[in-house]
């Protein structure tokens, strides 16, 4: 009987023990749901932080780089300013030395034009002007 005793008593304890580590293991997997869940919203919330450094990356890459060419598969677009028809930008300086340039251009034609043909007659259009031929004429 005694043997018996030791034996209820010690399965007493097992069971004790047994639903004492059970309700710990409950517990803790609480706990560990509970963390899990918080990991995982950690997790999400790195996630959008990260999503959303990107997304301001790429728009300050849009700024400090404004000649790049816009990425989309979305639109299909013309860019009004790089069409083959468009006319060609140029610097106001670039303009006004473009205008010098063609002006010495046409000087430098007429003056060539007068070395390569000088049997054509000058003209004159200033009335003050006046000069005499001393090759044609009768008394000479």
């Amino acid at each position: 009987a005694d043997v018996r005793e030791d034996t209820t008593s010690s399965e007493a304890s097992v069971a004790a023990t047994s639903s004492t580590l059970s309700e710990l293991f409950e517990d803790n997997a609480e706990c560990s749901d509970e963390s899990e869940e918080e990991e995982d919203e950690e997790w999400e919330e790195r996630l959008r932080v990260l999503e959303d450094s990107r997304k301001l990356r790429l728009v300050a890459e849009f700024f400090m780089h404004p000649e790049a060419k816009v990425q989309s598969a979305h639109s299909v677009t013309r860019c009004f300013f790089d069409r083959p028809s468009a006319p060609e930008r140029v610097a106001l300086e670039d303009m006004e030395e473009q205008a010098q340039v063609m002006e010495d251009l046409k000087l430098l034609k007429q003056h060539a034009i007068f070395f390569y043909h000088p049997e054509q007659n000058i003209a004159v259009t200033d009335a003050t002007a006046f000069g005499r031929n001393y090759f044609d004429r009768a008394s000479g």
